[in-house]
């Protein structure tokens, strides 16, 4: 066999001699514990892609998916790096005086463990500090903002308003200036509800006044408008899409492409970005003695098995995703007024709520009853919402009063109490919307005057407002104030040309549209009314009737002047003729009788009626039968 392969043909074979110079070079395979420190799963994840790579030419096979817990580890570790920065530092927000007294009190040995508790958290608040040293503003317009999104990297943010616009901002490429680079309409002549980042960054879905909510993407390029349910189906199980306004939007914290939408109309909609809006696949309905109840807003859970919708009744209801969401798992019933916000906390048990009443609660979602009650938070926005800090020792939310008579605040509570450990105040206007970001370390308030604040502090945030507040605005340049309006005709040759058409050119703008507007071609000026000398018309238009003399030919054959006459006077003008020589009475004109008028003043019936006043003057007659 070998001498029959050698024969057929000079084939040599291939050298694989260079992996092995190559393998040689590489390392022992169990360096000792003194040679190499040890690595975590990461490091060890990333030498065998660096492994793969010297020898296959890739690293891995693609990217897996990254599972729940190794989002948490990212997000201890980022909580832990910012600890680390804050280490050794004050807190920005200042320390009560209560807080101050409980803190001496502590050092003499008097003080309670609930104090010392109050104090750390006034002072370091669970490690990452309160970044409200500096502070920028967003100005949106001058209607209240009713919502606030940052994507998860934190480079953008889009806001909502009771003006009907929606504004998207780049943190990357803001100058202090700070002027958004989108501004759009979604619904005409509807106020944003809700919009909301999905877990990506890359759409936005935004929920308007209108019963269809929209996706657009980053760039503010719609995607797709989700569907209008039936009205006249009373059961709104039985429809695909709601029936009246959307007031929260929320994602699927584990399934990219889910979303979640409440209504006006008492549902709860589970959608998919697969089926672009025309059909909800879940959908949950909240009751109260058979009549729905308008849901204000809504919540997932950390897992994404439980959902929570705040109620305009002042009830929350809980239900459980995995089933078919017929009635829901718990109901929580405690709050005067509406519910405006819900959140969830990591251990997916814990809840805590915002209401128009004045509190916030905190609850166990398998107790009826709230286990903390903060009051004397007042608010009159429907959107108020109500967030945990990134590492979950603090509970924010905002206030606002009615007219601006009272300057809001953002409230710091305690997770442990609902006890005020803080306050940032917003001057005299109303907080609408927080958000705490955990990246940037950067807390975003909305206000009822048309802007955003944006809290931090150069030492312990990231990127985000800290980018764009310290870039100088643009100056303005001499060429910003040349006209660039004929940059799409054809070039222009100086000895080509005549003079004039020269100066055509350089005229500016402004001046173009004056001789336009003089040109009677070019602004589409209609024509004048004929006024003829003689009384007849001019330049084939006649004066007085139509336009063309095919027009007045056409009025004139149709014309029919009886129209204008008044018929009574056209009647009576035949009086007198009819009169001398009848027509159609002329048979009767010898047995006519005469006609005998009656010419006193008082009627006939005014007479019979003074008789029977008369009569009833006399008296009853009881032999008389009645008529």
């Amino acid at each position: 066999r070998n001498d029959t392969m050698s024969s057929k043909g000079d084939k040599k074979a291939k050298d694989y001699s260079y992996l092995i110079k190559d393998l040689s070079s590489y390392p022992p395979s169990k360096p000792t514990d003194e040679e190499t420190p040890a690595q975590d799963d990461g490091d060890q994840g990333a030498a065998a892609e660096d492994s793969m790579a010297a020898i296959m030419g890739f690293g891995s096979f693609g990217q897996a998916q990254v599972s729940a817990v190794e989002k948490q580890k990212e997000r201890d570790r980022m909580i832990a790096l910012a600890r680390r920065e804050t280490a050794g530092q004050d807190a920005a927000a200042p320390v009560s005086a209560a807080a101050a007294a409980s803190k001496e009190e502590g050092e003499d040995g008097e003080g309670d463990e609930g104090d010392e508790d109050l104090v750390d958290l006034a002072g370091d608040t669970g490690g990452l500090g309160i970044p409200i040293s500096h502070e920028v503003t967003l100005q949106h317009g001058r209607k209240p903002i009713t919502s606030l999104s940052l994507d998860p990297a934190g480079s953008r943010v889009v806001t909502g308003s009771t003006d009907y616009r929606v504004k998207f901002w780049d943190f990357n490429g803001m100058d202090a200036t700070m002027k958004p680079f989108r501004n759009i309409e979604p619904t005409e002549g509807y106020p944003i509800r809700s919009l909301r980042f999905s877990n990506t960054g890359d759409v936005v879905m935004v929920a308007t006044g209108s019963a269809q909510a929209k996706m657009y993407d980053r760039d503010a390029i719609e995607a797709f408008e989700c569907k209008r349910g039936d009205p006249y189906i009373y059961d709104k199980r039985k429809t695909h899409a709601h029936v009246a306004t959307v007031n929260c939007v929320v994602w699927h914290p584990r399934l990219r492409d889910v979303f979640m939408t409440c209504s006006t109309d008492g549902s709860i909609r589970l959608w998919d970005i697969a089926d672009e809006g025309r059909k909800s696949y879940l959908t949950a309905v909240c009751r109260d003695k058979g009549k729905s109840i308008e849901i204000y807003a809504c919540t997932f859970n950390r897992d994404g098995k439980l959902c929570a919708a705040a109620c305009h009744d002042g009830s929350i209801h809980v239900f459980d995703v995995g089933q078919k969401l017929i009635r829901p798992k718990k109901q929580l019933k405690k709050h005067t007024g509406p519910v405006t916000g819900v959140c969830f906390g990591l251990d997916s048990r814990t809840l805590v709520s915002r209401s128009l009443d004045g509190t916030v609660m905190k609850w166990d979602v398998y107790s009826p009853t709230p286990k903390h009650t903060a009051t004397d938070l007042p608010c009159c926005f429907q959107n108020t919402n109500v967030v945990f800090s990134p590492d979950e020792k603090l509970v924010l939310t905002c206030t606002s009063y009615e007219g601006n008579t009272n300057g809001g605040v953002v409230a710091l509570l305690s997770t442990n109490d609902l006890s005020k450990v803080s306050q940032i105040g917003l001057g005299q206007r109303g907080g609408i919307c927080v958000e705490w970001h955990l990246k940037l370390n950067q807390i975003l308030v909305s206000c009822s005057d048309g802007c955003v604040k944006v809290f931090f502090d150069p030492a312990k945030s990231r990127n985000g407002a800290k980018l764009c507040a310290s870039r100088a605005t643009r100056s303005s340049d001499p060429l910003d104030q040349l006209s660039f309006g004929d940059l799409a005709a054809s070039a222009i040759t100086p000895h080509g040309i005549s003079h004039g058409d020269l100066n055509d050119h350089k005229r500016s703008a402004k001046a173009k549209r004056v001789k336009a507007r003089k040109d009677p071609v070019t602004s589409k000026r209609p024509e004048p009314p004929v006024n003829g000398t003689r009384g007849v018309g001019v330049g084939g238009r006649l004066q007085g009737f139509s336009s063309t003399m095919s027009q007045y030919v056409a009025k004139m054959t149709s014309y029919d002047p009886t129209r204008d006459e008044d018929p009574r006077e056209a009647i009576l003008r035949h009086a007198e003729a009819a009169k001398a020589n009848p027509f159609f009475s002329k048979a009767y004109a010898e047995t006519q009788p005469v006609a005998i008028f009656d010419t006193s003043d008082t009627p006939d019936e005014e007479i019979e009626a003074q008789k029977k006043k008369a009569k009833l003057k006399g008296g009853f007659d009881p032999n008389k039968r009645p008529t």
